[in-house]
């Protein structure tokens, strides 16, 4: 079933702020409203020449009930669309900014619901219309009367704004207001608008082609129509399933309307250069941000890590606890056991000694393995097999053995250096230990 994109404008999505003259806060504004924005609108006082138009039950019942008769027969038939339900919240909101006399679209920031993290709300304004049903049969049809080159499969056209409002699937709450505005030398106005959750973010599709309501068989209206899952939210950008009527949650969010934080999921290692102060990194960067607390203090510098044991999923060619050491791609030069009492390493991992020069990267802690160490001096050969090439006459798999251990001709010649035997420090230290086993007591 082919989906066909309708987007909204970005006048509906991120519309102009509010008018300077708004920015007056309202002295009983609720404290969660301007602590979202000082100009949100529910904190803006009411201008003196506005009168609220209370609604009925009977109006808000056929607002709502003209608004799902339209959107369940849109054509071409949407195989996702939600039934609408009234929500006092929305409509409150709404109410706020018309009582300003402006009939101009607030700002997203200062429409949005803080009860309802991350939900995006759409809005249509209206004026002077001769009542509901007709300045909603007006946006409806707006693409007939203004005789756009409007085809569905075209998608958005400038100027159909109100229409992709009403066509827009994923809305289930909707919630209007109607005020009166005696404007001086202007007579009266009156504005009749409706604020809808959630909204449609720009580049989503409105609604899918299909069958009508062929996404959600489990959860149709009486009639088929329309998909209802009452009103239920998902917060934090999350969607809801209208096959299932249940959230699929972004990020770290969880929970039934996505609403807990789930702080056992990992994050991207690119969040460490991420700021914390733009929403979306919260969002998806919890841990680097402070939102989660668990496992403080580990970091994973070539790696992820695992929130559930707080260790390190190293990244291939890394290991170490915090995934910093290289793994090693081949063994140390057999030279850098015979000289490491007498050079230094470098930052490149080499070592000079008597005017040797050895690549060491094991030695000198450039490079880890996962091999066991070859004892006695012995030198890893294979990093695959972990295979130990013995020095003198020391056997076993890890050179360890001393059963066929004795000392090198040369020993009774060194008995005078045998003080060497422990002096790491010493040139002929590694000497004494791999060919004198038995004068330096090692065996």
């Amino acid at each position: 079933m082919m989906s066909i994109t309708l987007t909204l404008t970005a006048l509906l999505l991120v519309v102009p702020s509010l008018m300077s003259g708004q920015a007056e806060s309202s002295p009983t504004c609720d404290p969660k409203y301007s602590a979202m924005s000082a100009t949100h609108s529910r904190c803006l006082p009411p201008k003196d020449e506005a009168k609220l138009e209370p609604l009925s039950q009977e109006t808000k019942n056929e607002i709502v009930r003209l608004h799902n008769n339209y959107r369940s027969k849109i054509d071409p038939p949407a195989s996702d669309m939600l039934k609408l339900y009234w929500d006092d919240t929305l409509a409150k909101t709404v109410e706020s900014l018309m009582m300003q006399c402006e009939g101009n679209h607030d700002a997203m920031g200062d429409r949005m619901e803080p009860d309802w993290p991350n939900v995006k709300i759409g809005q249509n304004i209206g004026m002077n219309h001769k009542g509901w049903q007709n300045m909603l049969n007006k946006f409806w049809i707006e693409q007939g009367i203004k005789r756009l080159n409007y085809t569905y499969e075209g998608g958005y056209v400038t100027g159909l704004g109100h229409f992709y409002q009403m066509a827009t699937a994923r809305s289930n709450r909707i919630g209007c207001a109607m005020v009166k505005c005696k404007k001086r030398d202007k007579g009266t106005y009156t504005y009749r608008a409706c604020n809808y959750a959630p909204c449609l973010n720009a580049g989503d599709l409105a609604y899918t082609k299909g069958e009508s309501a062929s996404l959600c068989p489990d959860h149709q209206t009486a009639n088929g129509t329309l998909c209802d899952c009452k009103d239920k939210l998902c917060y934090h950008e999350g969607v809801l399933d209208v096959g299932t009527c249940t959230c699929q949650c972004k990020g770290i969010w969880t929970g039934d309307n996505c609403e807990k934080i789930d702080c056992l999921q990992g994050e991207s290692s690119s969040c460490k250069s991420k700021d914390c102060n733009e929403p979306q990194t919260k969002m998806f960067c919890p841990h680097t941000c402070g939102e989660c607390t668990n496992c403080q203090g580990v970091v994973c510098n070539n790696g992820v890590l695992n929130y559930e044991t707080c260790t390190c999923e190293c990244f291939e060619g890394y290991n170490g606890e915090s995934c910093d050491v290289q793994v090693c791609t081949e063994p140390d030069n057999p030279l850098c056991t015979r000289i490491k009492a007498l050079g230094q390493c470098d930052e490149d991992g080499k070592m000079t000694a008597s005017g040797k020069t050895a690549y060491c990267p094991m030695l000198c802690g450039k490079c880890k393995t996962n091999c066991p160490p070859c004892e006695n001096f012995g030198d890893l050969t294979d990093l695959n097999t972990c295979a130990c090439k013995c020095k003198g006459t020391f056997r076993g798999e890890r050179c360890e053995s001393c059963e066929a251990a004795r000392d090198q001709f040369v020993c009774g010649s060194l008995k005078a250096l045998a003080g060497s035997c422990d002096n790491t420090a010493s040139p002929f230290y590694v000497v004494l230990q791999t060919d004198c086993p038995l004068l330096c007591g090692v065996c």
